[in-house]
């Protein structure tokens, strides 16, 4: 619907800054290394690291911990070292190294289940591919989990002749592993930098996350920020009233930023943005030859 002269207003922020994110500049953030539950090779668990830090590299909103240092400090101190850091390690971890948040991971499925028949003379392979992912997202300075949420994804496949065997560099497996980091990388980053418009002129509204966030052809609805609501008890910042003041649709979208139209309402630099029908979902990638 369009919008006239008055506003629907929400109940809540969904999003809650922590207060390591309001510091001036970009917020540190370390990646150690995933714990590995799933019994699987640690290269299939090193590279989701290597591509969440690549992907949070190319996103440009955090300053990233370098992993040596990160390596070396742990194991120095002793602090989960063989990557089962915890939010009680954690705030020490941010006090040696500067991060102000810390991502922390665990595979606890990651593999391939095989089935194969006979037909026409020869062997149909069906693999079912699965990867599971546990997040923690912790800010530093207190050790408190902002969040917590397990990020799955599955797939099936035929083939004829040899058996499937899980990859996470090629085929389906790499389309998975990608999927999985995307959802990561997007949680991480709207929780901390949630997506805002920084620029309108006319119905031309930039927008300040580039193509890991919008694709073009997307809606997104626009809200104004109002006063913060705290917990009386607590001193807690549970989020702030807001109002829906506009709706625009994505045109076109660059590294770092996004050209949006606006489509109803109005649209004011700061506003902040959410997709109409639930989180950003990534393009499908091309189909290929699975193995």
């Amino acid at each position: 619907m369009r919008f006239s002269n008055h506003f629907i207003t929400a109940a809540l922020v969904t999003v809650c800054v922590a207060p390591a994110a309001l510091a001036q500049g970009k917020a540190a953030l370390a990646i150690p290394t995933f714990r590995n539950t799933a019994g699987i090779s640690s290269q299939i668990s090193n590279g989701l690291v290597d591509m969440l830090s690549t992907a949070f590299i190319k996103a440009n909103k955090f300053k990233m911990i370098e992993r040596n240092q990160l390596k070396t400090i742990m194991a120095e101190q002793s602090l989960g070292a063989s990557g089962a850091v915890d939010p009680a390690t954690a705030a020490r971890i941010g006090q040696l190294t500067g991060a102000g948040y810390m991502l922390i991971g665990n595979v606890t499925e990651a593999g391939v289940s095989n089935q194969r028949t006979r037909a026409f003379g020869a062997t149909i392979a069906k693999g079912s591919i699965l990867l599971a992912v546990d997040i923690r997202f912790v800010d530093s300075s207190t050790g408190e989990a902002l969040w917590a949420e397990t990020f799955m994804e599955s797939r099936t496949s035929t083939k004829v002749g040899a058996r499937y065997v899980f990859d996470y560099r090629v085929g389906i497996c790499s389309d998975i592993a990608r999927s999985v980091v995307d959802q990561v990388s997007i949680k991480a980053h709207t929780s901390v930098y949630p997506p805002k418009v920084v620029n309108v002129s006319g119905d031309k509204v930039m927008l300040n996350y580039g193509e890991m966030m919008f694709l073009p052809g997307e809606t997104w609805d626009l809200f104004s920020q109002g006063e913060s609501i705290v917990d009386p008890d607590t001193g807690e910042v549970l989020g702030s009233s807001e109002e829906q003041i506009g709706v625009v649709q994505i045109v076109k979208s660059l590294p770092k930023m996004t050209e949006a139209r606006l489509v109803s309402g109005a649209a004011a630099q700061g506003a902040v943005c959410r997709k109409k029908s639930g989180p950003p979902q990534k393009k499908k990638a091309k189909k290929v030859n699975p193995f």
